[in-house]
């Protein structure tokens, strides 16, 4: 049932697309009242009006020179107010540079960590594509709308991330090809045999690499994403089984799971042993570090074994995941960088986003 409601909605959006625009005006208008100044009152569903005003103390600096009356739309309803949050905020991101999704302080760097540092475009044309689905699917009324109800009735009975997989939706990016081969500094015609994802989710960003390798391994915990999986045609892996292939794998991902697995360590060394030689790991890491095991054993959601990263800052802790983690393991890190963790959005955010550290590396 929840599939036929999911396609009904898409059906009902694809066909009034035109219209949702002018849609989203209506209802707007039909929810806002403007107020000003103190005599804005609507009874039991009124606001008062924000102000400004001076304070009589000489020489105040706190307060503006004279009282400024601000004004601001009054929204009726929870619905309107999302949708009116959502424009606001896309219109703001038509102006923000994204550079900044990718610059660190260098001058908080240690001088390897520098040396290492590699910044990736900001114009990589995949991003782009991804941030322009996540605004089409965002502008789909019907559907947002019906995700809202159908994540509250199956919260208490399935995880997030299986509510995500039921409902087709909230799909993440982290990576493209091309962004993938610089890290690594490898050739445009780069191709292998065998790669393996690490709690790949639905596909998406492995899809992305799947068109350089043969053959795509996945591991994944939720059922429904392992219906995805497999119907975008990667092989699924036991997530217990997958470090005792014979034959290894020439690249191994594990994007943003360290902080979602009980042991990182254990899952560190099994990649080791099963990756071929002149092997690539690329891992992935979301700042700031606070691991969350959704399936955790004891329900405490909190992981087994606790990864020794130190600091506060997007440099400091990476700076640690390096010295501290990586390099005791045995792995060499052949660059790094920072790039933004994006995810689908909802009624009210176009899409959402962590930032990334994210570790090119190879065995000693």
């Amino acid at each position: 049932m929840p599939w036929l409601s999911w396609h009904a909605c898409e059906l009902v959006n694809y066909r009034l697309k035109p219209a949702i625009t002018f849609l989203h005006c209506v209802f707007l208008c039909l929810s806002v009242t403007t107020l000003s100044g103190s005599s804005a009152k609507m009874g039991s569903i009124s606001a008062q009006p924000r102000t400004m005003r001076s304070c009589s103390a000489d020489g105040c600096q706190e307060c503006p020179p004279s009282a400024v009356a601000t004004t601001r739309p009054y929204l009726r309803t929870a619905l309107a107010r999302s949708v009116y949050s959502k424009i606001l905020v896309d219109e703001e991101f038509k102006n923000f540079d994204r550079t900044k999704w990718y610059k660190v302080n260098v001058e908080a760097l240690e001088p390897e960590a520098d040396e290492l540092f590699l910044e990736l475009d900001s114009a990589d044309a995949e991003t782009q594509v991804f941030l322009e689905r996540c605004q089409e699917r965002s502008d789909a009324v019907f559907t947002q709308l019906f995700h809202l109800v159908a994540r509250t009735l199956l919260a208490p009975f399935v995880s997030q991330t299986s509510i995500n997989g039921i409902l087709r939706r909230g799909s993440m990016f982290v990576i493209s090809d091309r962004q993938f081969r610089k890290l690594f500094h490898l050739a445009d015609d780069y191709r292998a045999e065998r790669m393996l994802d690490l709690g790949a989710g639905d596909g998406a960003t492995t899809a992305l690499l799947a068109g350089m390798f043969d053959n795509v391994h996945v591991t994944e915990m939720s059922w429904p994403m392992k219906r995805i999986l497999a119907a975008r045609g990667f092989t699924i892996e036991d997530v217990e089984g997958w470090s005792q292939r014979p034959d290894g794998y020439d690249v191994i991902c594990a994007l943003n799971l360290l902080d979602r697995c009980s042991r990182p360590l254990t899952l560190l060394e099994q990649m080791k042993t099963a990756l071929k030689p002149n092997g690539l790991v690329l891992v992935a890491l979301a700042w700031p570090f606070r691991p969350y095991v959704e399936f955790s054993a004891t329900g405490d959601h909190q992981p087994e074994q606790v990864l020794d990263i130190d600091g506060q800052s997007f440099e400091e802790q990476a700076v640690s995941m390096m010295r501290n983690v990586l390099k005791p393991l045995g792995f060499r890190v052949v660059s790094w960088s920072r790039l933004p963790y994006l995810c689908e959005g909802d009624l009210e955010r176009t899409f959402y986003h962590l930032n990334d550290m994210i570790f090119a590396l190879k065995l000693d």
